[in-house]
């Protein structure tokens, strides 16, 4: 499908204004049919590029889901809509533009950019300062009531067209990325690190983001209300899995569990706990089921090459028993990706610390849900990747090879807000002010007010391999040594070479509908 307006593209042309000698006024500003138009040609500019179209696009998607024109001023019998009522029209619907001088928003000061556009003064009779700071009453909540239930990805694609600022709006490359426009499920992970020296080996991290509507969906599981609230009445204390620093200071919950009963682990849990329940959470289980299924292929054909170079290296058979067994002998698309740990965190600004991984995370995964955070990871002694995650964030990589910390902001958003479920719990307060450790130059930890509920939750996908032998130990090389290398340096170059996509939301629905199949048949055999 193609959408166009090309009734007046002679009036946009430079050359030919030139020619007739048409001049800016508020009467012949004819570039693009006015509902369609941004502001800052509305309001005079004769500057415009891509931006120009991307305004329009923006509207015509939140037209094509509504059914009707986003912005549309009311027209009388007398006289049509003003280029001052399509101004208007669109702060009520995106609101007014920042007060604040954001170089990467906007080129100077909103008030400086609206005052240099010919026709502001000339329509509001003030300055754009005094504009700014009057009361924008007309200016009502996002998203507007006709695209209320419209698909976050889409939602998102309107908004990002819908900006102000010319500078600030997505451009055609961004737009034609967006995952709202991918064929669902195809939208490969990007390689953010390859195959660089670590500290305990070779590192490759991989990166994407969750499906909008699948992550609204995950988000709005019912077992996020029951954990916090679990969490506020055992003080916080529901887990071997995490570290005793951060056990003793209350930051953080970590609940450990299997995704799928069918293909359970084959040894004990994380950190010698012998639980293998699942996860209580059943939208997170069935989407690392998904996953599971998803990357089978490309799974089994990560095994298969981790059997050849242990092969091909030849190394001693002693050395091969020990921990060779889940990589030699079994599938390991049935050992990748079998536990999952969700971590429920209070917000506030603290270091993980630097450390690597134990030999579970030969093969890791990580999904943020709520709240917002930075993985950094070291190369060579410093910090060479900085992954910023907020909810829908999501990255793969052999964390038992790659240096890296995790820094909590003093300024945490998008936050689950389990204030709603404190009247069920005892009232304890789920904020310590304390730092877990981290480098000596970390700042101050900051205080976190009495009652915060709020809380971050990431998800941890683990392997189930390297069962023994300095298995687990932090900041330690997985043993024995020389296996570890061999297997690492395979999957770390794997996962820099074949791409592979994350699932979609009906991926994920239908591993519910086959769990629930399975349940029922279960059920009723006995």
């Amino acid at each position: 499908m193609v959408v166009g307006d090309l009734g007046l593209v002679e009036m946009a042309d430079p050359h030919v204004r030139l020619r007739k000698k048409l001049r800016a006024s508020d009467h012949d500003i004819q570039v693009c049919t006015p509902n369609y138009r941004p502001p800052d040609v509305t309001l005079g500019s004769q500057r415009w590029g891509e931006d120009f179209d991307m305004w329009s696009f923006g509207c015509v998607a939140a037209e094509l889901y509504s059914g009707q024109m986003l912005i549309a001023p009311a027209a009388t019998a007398e006289q049509a809509p003003s280029g001052k009522d399509f101004v208007d029209a669109i702060a009520a619907i995106v609101g007014r533009p920042s007060q604040e001088a954001d170089a990467a928003v906007m080129p100077a000061c909103a008030a400086s950019w609206l005052d240099e556009l010919p026709f502001f003064n000339k329509w509001y009779q003030q300055s754009g300062q005094a504009w700014l700071t009057a009361s924008a009453e007309t200016a009502k909540a996002w998203p507007p009531p006709c695209l209320e239930g419209c698909p976050e990805g889409l939602l998102q694609l309107v908004q990002k067209g819908l900006v102000w600022a010319p500078s600030a709006r997505m451009t055609i490359a961004e737009a034609k990325t967006h995952i709202f426009l991918q064929p669902p499920g195809q939208v490969p992970l990007h390689v953010r690190l390859a195959t660089q020296p670590g500290k305990n080996g070779v590192g490759t991290i991989a990166e994407a983001n969750l499906d909008p509507d699948l992550l609204r969906y995950l988000q709005t599981c019912p077992s996020w209300n029951s954990l916090a609230e679990k969490r506020l009445e055992t003080g916080a204390t529901m887990s071997k899995c995490v570290a005793a620093e951060e056990a003793a200071l209350g930051f953080k919950t970590e609940i450990a569990g299997i995704v799928d009963p069918e293909t359970p682990p084959k040894c004990r849990a994380l950190n010698n706990d012998t639980n293998l329940q699942l996860i209580p959470s059943e939208r997170l289980a069935a989407l690392v089921r998904a996953i599971r299924k998803k990357w089978r292929p490309w799974l089994q054909q990560l095994g298969g090459k981790m059997r050849e170079a242990v092969r091909a290296d030849g190394m001693p058979a002693t050395i091969q028993q020990k921990n060779g067994q889940p990589i030699l002998q079994e599938d390991f698309a049935d050992n990748a990706f079998a536990y999952v740990s969700i971590q429920l965190m209070q917000p506030g600004a603290r270091d993980d610390g630097w450390h690597t991984d134990g030999g579970c995370s030969l093969l890791h995964a990580s999904v943020t849900l709520f709240g917002t955070r930075s993985v950094e990871v070291k190369v060579g002694g410093k910090t060479q990747v900085t992954l910023d995650q907020e909810p829908g964030s999501f990255y793969v990589g052999n964390l038992c090879a790659l240096e890296h910390n995790v820094r909590h902001h003093e300024e945490c958003k998008h936050t689950f807000d389990g204030a709603a479920v404190t009247a069920k719990g005892d009232g304890k307060d789920l904020a310590s002010a304390a730092t877990a450790k981290g480098d000596a130059e970390d700042p101050a930890p900051a205080e976190t007010a009495k009652g915060d509920q709020r809380l971050q939750i990431a998800v941890m996908i683990r392997s189930d391999v390297f069962r023994e032998l300095r298995a687990r130990k932090k900041n330690s090389t997985p043993g024995p040594v020389e296996f570890f290398h061999v297997v690492n340096r395979t999957v770390a170059q794997h996962l820099a070479d074949v791409p592979v996509a994350l699932p979609d939301l009906t991926e994920v629905l239908a591993e519910v509908a086959r769990t629930d199949f399975v349940s029922a048949r279960l059920e009723d055999s006995d």
